[in-house]
């Protein structure tokens, strides 16, 4: 296991990117933005318990 460090504004992943890692909020605060289809953008704002995996935009698939 690894601990990796972010700054404020730094990106983690960009919607469409794959990813190999499990990430696990450990400190701080995460934004998690997505442009629907219709052109409007949401705004998350996950818990520490929130798991990141596969990739950014399955996030928000249903």
């Amino acid at each position: 296991m690894k601990l990796y460090q972010l700054n404020k504004g730094e990106l983690l992943c960009s919607n469409g990117d794959k990813l190999e890692n499990m990430y696990f909020l450990v400190d701080g605060k995460l934004k998690i933005y997505t442009t629907l289809p219709n052109g409007k953008v949401l705004r998350s704002y996950p818990n520490r318990i929130m798991i990141i995996l596969h990739s950014c935009n399955s996030l928000f698939k249903n």
